[in-house]
């Protein structure tokens, strides 16, 4: 959904920015690519060391906000994910904010914590 929803906002003319975590070993750090803006965080060796996806989501969303806010202006931020979100607003940034929920943030840290233990 955020991916479709920043592809049609870029289709519109507007300059989106999309802040996500790498999805696997090998993505560069920053990529333009269909019109769009791809920063991404995170590794495999951070996300084992934070404990998992969404404790490095809380670190390293925050650091990525500060370190892009000092050289651009941000209309707006769309937020997708709980943990993502709440890194966002510990940056403390005043802009607009627009968060999106798809899904409980407590089942999906749970669901996170079964997988670590598997």
């Amino acid at each position: 959904m955020a991916a479709e929803q920043a592809r049609r906002l870029a289709a519109r003319g507007h300059n989106v920015t999309v802040i996500t975590q790498r999805a696997r070993e090998g993505l560069p750090d920053e990529v333009k690519e269909n019109g769009l803006r791809v920063i991404r965080y995170g590794s495999a060796s951070q996300f084992a060391r934070f404990g998992g996806l969404s404790r490095t989501d809380l670190a390293e969303v925050s650091k990525t906000v500060r370190r892009l806010s000092k050289g651009a202006k941000f209309d707006v931020a769309i937020l997708h994910h709980p943990f993502a979100a709440q890194g966002f607003f510990n940056a403390g940034l005043k802009i607009p904010t627009l968060y999106l929920c798809h899904t409980s943030g407590a089942r999906e840290a749970a669901i996170e914590g079964t997988r670590r233990r598997l």
